[in-house]
């Protein structure tokens, strides 16, 4: 894969935007009950299962959508570090967020691979 860098370097980006809104909406939003809770894990694990699995697609490979996460990660740790009573639930958003983004790398991986075994052309 010749252009490897350049796939690394476009997820970085898509990655920031990622980083932007989903995650700052998760941590700073308000929360008003355990519902609320799930509701933005799911939200943001979709979010970046969408975006991996469009990322899989493109490369072939599920470990490229892996840096769609690296952004948001960075912004989780130094947000921990500000405030350390809210870890536990940053881990739990850490874990939607990188569990999302393996979901979908793989998936956009096998359809790409299953629609390039059925089209010699792609």
């Amino acid at each position: 894969m010749k252009y490897r860098f350049a796939f690394a370097g476009a997820a970085l980006l898509i990655g920031l935007v990622l980083a932007i809104y989903p995650v700052f909406a998760i941590l700073f939003g308000d929360k008003h009950g355990q519902s609320d809770y799930v509701t933005g894990l799911l939200f943001v694990g979709g979010v970046f299962f969408f975006g991996a699995g469009i990322t899989g697609i493109a490369t072939r490979s599920w470990k490229f959508p892996l840096w769609l996460v690296v952004p948001s990660l960075i912004v989780l740790t130094e947000y921990s570090q500000k405030e350390p009573q809210q870890i536990p639930y940053h881990l739990t958003v850490c874990t939607a967020l990188v569990a999302g983004t393996v979901a979908g790398g793989v998936a956009g991986s096998r359809l790409r691979a299953s629609k390039r075994y059925a089209d010699p052309n792609l």
